[in-house]
């Protein structure tokens, strides 16, 4: 009742334009008043709104006015509850509506039938019923052949219906096959279409200006085409020709009419494309399904486009491409067939390359007889065996008509593996369906050699065997052949799989590469030789401009000085040619004046010629904008392509020895935990799984054994290191283990995987680096070839080795319920090198930046530990090779005195090399000049002021003289400094024997520069008591240092190791002592 009473609220809410209408009156309603929608507020609002309208109406007249709504609300309290009966009946008949409509909807429409049945359920009650809305569903069909026919079905439809049933093709169907599967349209609407329209617009030029090699071609495939087209031939080559024109019309130029020997310029024109033969064995097989010719013009652009894109390159990029395809085929058949892959390298080395006769035409210096065996072991892609045409066009080409008819692939064959492939969507059966033909063949190559294996390979290749008698032989043997395919297939791992479907891309890609880089590489030649151009232009122009110069200059020579040899410069010029600065000598020398030749200079600043400069920037001399348009070209990565116009990057192609795989596929399948146990169970019992059976990894870990107990490694894996194969009893121990796997599993081999580092962790690549890789994959290879050279099937290399396989555990385990911790036995974070890049790898950037400013430190710190360990050890040996050097030249033996005495020459006297400046610092003239011996008597000595030495000093016992430091001149001359001395450090004196006296003086300070600390900069710096510390070691160094010095003196000179002299300075020096000193 509340919403029955709002609605009658807003029903007699009055206004003012009401009022006015009832009752008038000149009173002004006001318009905000506020409404409410229960009953008391009814009644409020009529009596306020007629105590505001005034006098006008009576109170009789209210009251009656509010009696008749009061009997109208109570007469309206039956009909409501009618009312809500006929809304509860219409919902129950809405609901049973829904039932029935829901009993006839797929199951696809079930969950938005139940949403919408939910959002009409949630919707309030009206009292009106909306009309049902009725959704057009896409019609059903019951066989394949009804979907074809009909032009209301989906491509989807019929793919989904083809596998369901697996019926065959009927010929007459393929022409709407064809078009629905490449155009998504119906055979009348692709006619219809402006491609279809453009084409029959086209006219066809005269038999004169066609192409000699198009009209061959078309000639040799009407017969074929006729055949399976059930038309006539002429027909059949006028479209196939008209074909051929239209698609090749932008690639070829056509000759005019009125140009002379116009057939020859039309050949010259298209010689680049008359060994194209791939495009028109694709045509043609479209052809021969009886598409309208307009209709074969559309689907040949789309199957070209999206099957078949290689053959949009030229001739020799199709090469490169198929050699890239070829690579991929020979490692899935290493994979599938080992031991007949084995066999044939040994006998046929190249045999799984594209054969050039198939992709470039015959050539007979290709053919192996006349080659000998060096030239064909360097030349291996030149001895192709496969036909290219295989997987380049999906087998059309190996359908060409050849002489002998047994030597062509039957085009009904090929209409057939095209009819499954367009409706199965598979782009790699055909690497499997050329594998199952040499599985065919294997048992009977591998009784064969030489010569024997040579031929029965070629008779293969030509699939004679391989042809029935009649169509439904064809079928059946197509059908078969397709089962063998895909049982192949079955057994491969899905990341090879995956691997062959982007392979077509990939040499697209390369292909593409490869082009824009020899145009670089073209542009840049060009670029150089007009330079080289120009340059040459300017020099003969400079040079005639030169000539010209001296010859008037010589003209005006002879005038002057021999008037009566003008006549002759002519010939003088020519004999001085290139050597008239000889010319000019000799006249300077005969006449005392030159003419002054004009010279080149062969000869520039930097020592190279001006062409030297020029060939060494191509760009000099070009103009401004030339040269600032093809600046970055130098900067690129040269490509210097060989002989045959294969660049070097594709001999990296020959070091695949096998099929790789992901991890991701392996480690789902090997390691085993309880929660990926009981997700993967209740995965299958739901159906969530593919419907692909999972294969059985067995992994052989090829690393080190020390790597593997580092870095951690797998319980269920056997370890096959290097080492392990060079020993024959760790290999013997194996043997039986290896041969119960011998086919029933699939060997993944796993090595470190240094060369994943730079995809996972973004390391740049350094020479340790490739180094590493280098070895990693040269050990890897060494353990596949271990199995693959003894025959077993199902041998691979886990892609990016330990490295990915520990990669994925971290980062995508945890979503299979695994982790690296629970995986791996021996396995710690924090010791392994790929955990603690894995680590690295997760921060967050503020602790990338900490840890990069932390390296930074650290580094700088040791290198400036490093530089201040070098300054001391070169100080010290300066300080060793200086004492080494100048105390044999510091002791002088005795001479003989003024009185006519000769000294002792076996005693020493010590020279002072600052006696001429000053006086020795720290010096007691006393024990200068009296010196004390206990037992010996001295020898007296006399001073002579004048004289320029000092005089000899008595011989005194060691215990007795006090010893003086030799050093102290040394200190001084190192610091360019006598008088001053350095700031003390330390006030030891010198140590002394028992009974020497020793000097009360402060003992000289060391030098500053062994003071100085490389870590100052960081707050380093000694003070205070430490300093005083490290100047006390420093002086005990050096006074160490000078009693080794003294020891060795004394060896030298026959002296007892018991004796010690007493050294003492002069009162004068030599000059050139003290010359030597001061250079010091």
């Amino acid at each position: 009742m509340d919403v029955d009473d709002d609605d009658m609220a807003d029903l007699f809410s009055f206004s003012a334009e009401t009022v006015s209408d009832v009752i008038p009156h000149s009173t002004a309603l006001s318009s905000t008043r506020e409404r409410t929608g229960t009953d008391d507020s009814l009644l409020e609002m009529i009596a306020n709104e007629s105590a505001a309208v005034g006098t006008g109406n009576t109170a009789v007249n209210l009251d009656q006015e509010t009696q008749d709504i009061l009997n109208w609300l109570d007469d309206n309290e039956g009909q409501s509850t009618q009312i809500s009966d006929s809304l509860l009946e219409a919902a129950t008949s809405k609901k049973n509506e829904e039932a029935e409509l829901s009993a006839v909807t797929p199951p696809g429409d079930t969950k938005v039938s139940e949403a919408s049945t939910q959002d009409a359920a949630t919707e309030p009650p009206s009292l009106l019923l909306e009309a049902a809305t009725v959704v057009d569903l896409p019609p059903t069909f019951a066989t394949f052949q009804e979907a074809l026919e009909s032009s209301e079905s989906t491509p989807q439809q019929i793919r989904e219906l083809y596998r369901a049933q697996t019926q065959t093709i009927d010929p007459k169907l393929r022409p709407e096959l064809y078009c629905r599967m490449l155009c998504s349209k119906s055979l009348e609407d692709t006619l219809a279409t402006s491609l279809a329209d453009s084409f029959q617009k086209w006219e066809l030029p005269e038999v004169s200006q066609r192409p000699a090699w198009i009209t061959e071609l078309a000639t040799r495939w009407a017969p074929v085409v006729s055949q399976e087209s059930r038309r006539s031939s002429d027909e059949c080559r006028e479209d196939l020709t008209k074909l051929l024109m239209y698609y090749f019309k932008d690639t070829i130029a056509m000759p005019s009419p009125n140009e002379e020997d116009s057939a020859k310029n039309a050949d010259s024109a298209i010689a680049e494309s008359t060994d194209d033969s791939l495009v028109p064995a694709t045509a043609a097989i479209l052809l021969s399904t009886g598409m309208p010719a307009a209709a074969v013009s559309v689907a040949l652009s789309k199957v070209l486009a999206s099957h078949l894109p290689l053959l949009a390159l030229k001739s020799n990029e199709r090469w490169e491409a198929a050699l890239l395809l070829h690579t991929d085929f020979y490692a899935l058949a290493t994979y599938h067939l080992p031991l007949l892959v084995f066999h044939l390298d040994r006998y046929l080395p190249g045999w799984y390359w594209p054969s050039l006769e198939s992709l470039l035409g015959p050539s007979d210096e290709t053919k192996a007889g006349t080659q000998s065996a060096t030239v064909i072991s360097r030349n291996l892609q030149q001895q192709g065996k496969l036909p290219g045409s295989w997987l380049l066009t999906m087998w059309a080409g190996a359908a060409s008509p050849q002489s002998n008819e047994n030597d062509s692939f039957p085009v009904e064959s090929v209409l057939n593996i095209w009819d499954k492939t367009f409706l199965l969507e598979s782009k790699d059966v055909h690497f499997f369906l050329a594998l199952a033909l040499l599985q065919d063949i294997s048992d009977d190559l591998l009784l064969l050699t030489d010569d024997a294996l040579a031929n029965e390979f070629q008779s293969f290749l030509s699939s004679a065997s391989h042809k029935g008698s009649g169509d439904k032989d064809i079928r059946c043997q197509v059908a078969e052949w397709w089962d063998q395919a895909e049982s192949l297939q079955s057994r491969t791992p899905e990341s090879v799989i995956s691997t062959l479907n982007m392979s077509v891309d990939k040499a697209l890609m390369q292909a593409l590469d490869l082009r824009r880089e020899r145009a670089e590489a073209a542009l840049e030649a060009r670029l150089k030789a007009e330079a080289e151009a120009h340059q040459k232009a300017q020099e003969e122009n400079a040079n005639a401009a030169r000539e010209r110069l001296n010859r008037a200059r010589l003209v005006a020579f002879y005038r002057v000085h021999a008037p009566d040899k003008e006549s002759n410069i002519d010939e003088i010029m020519k004999t001085y040619d290139g050597r008239l600065d000889i010319l000019n000598s000799k006249l300077l020398l005969k006449y005392g004046e030159g003419f002054n030749p004009a010279i080149a200079s062969s000869v520039g600043l930097n020592g190279q010629t001006p062409t030297a400069k020029a060939s060494e920037n191509p760009l000099r001399g070009t103009s401004k904008l030339l040269a600032a348009m093809n600046r970055g070209l130098g900067n690129r990565r040269k490509v210097a392509p060989d002989k045959e116009g294969q660049s070097s990057d594709s001999d990296s192609w020959n070091n695949q020895v096998t099929v790789t795989v992901s991890p991701g596929e392996v480690l789902p399948a090997v390691c085993w935990s309880k929660d990926a146990s009981s997700t993967r169970g209740s995965a299958r019992r739901r159906g969530l799984l593919s419907s692909r059976k999972s294969l059985k990894y067995y992994i052989i870990d090829a690393r080190s054994d020390e790597a593997a107990t580092e870095q951690g490694r797998f319980p269920t894996a056997v370890s096959l290191s290097p080492e392990a194969l060079l020993d024959p009893e760790r290999i013997k121990m194996n043997e039986e283990m290896f041969e119960s796997l011998r086919g029933a599993v699939h060997i993944v081999i796993m090595g470190e995987g240094f060369s994943a580092l730079p995809t996972l962790y973004s390391q740049k690549s350094t020479q340790n680096l490739i180094d590493l890789i280098s070895g990693d994959d040269s050990r890897t290879n060494l353990c596949a070839l271990f199995f693959i050279k003894k025959g077993f099937p199902f041998v691979s290399i886990m892609e990016g080795g330990f490295a990915a396989a520990h990669s994925w555990l971290i980062r995508e385990g945890p979503a299979h319920h695994l982790s690296a911790s629970s995986v791996l036995v021996d396995y710690n974070p924090e010791s392994s090198l790929f955990g603690q890049m894995e680590k690295m790898h997760n921060e967050t950037a503020s602790e990338k930046a900490q840890r990069v400013f932390g390296n930074l430190l650290e580094s700088s710190l040791v290198a400036m530990t490093k530089r201040a360990q070098q300054l001391e050890n070169i100080a010290a040996d300066m300080e060793k090779k200086e004492s080494n050097f100048r105390m044999p030249q510091l002791f002088r033996p005795r001479e003989r005195q003024p009185d006519g005495q000769w000294e002792d020459t076996n005693r020493i006297t010590f020279l002072n090399p600052f006696a001429g400046r000053t006086k020795a610092p720290n010096r007691s003239d006393e024990a200068t000049e009296n010196p004390k011996s206990d037992g010996d008597t001295a020898i007296p000595t006399k001073k002579q002021q004048d004289s320029e030495f000092s005089a000899p000093v008595a011989p005194n016992e060691a215990k007795d003289v006090q010893r003086s430091n030799p050093f102290k001149g040394l200190s001084a001359a190192l610091n360019n400094s006598v008088k001053t001395s350095i700031n003390s450090v330390s006030k030891a004196s010198t140590p002394s024997n028992p009974g020497t006296k020793t000097e009360s003086k402060g003992t000289p300070s060391v030098p500053a520069v062994l003071k100085r600390n490389p870590f100052a900069r960081f707050g380093g710096q000694q003070q205070g008591a430490t300093a005083q510390v490290s100047g006390q070691q420093t002086f005990a160094r050096m006074n160490q240092f000078r009693k080794s010095t003294m020891a060795r003196i004394r060896t030298t000179n026959g002296r007892d190791d018991g004796e010690e002299e007493s050294i003492t300075f002069g009162s004068a020096v030599s000059e050139r002592a003290a010359q030597e000193i001061q250079n010091v």
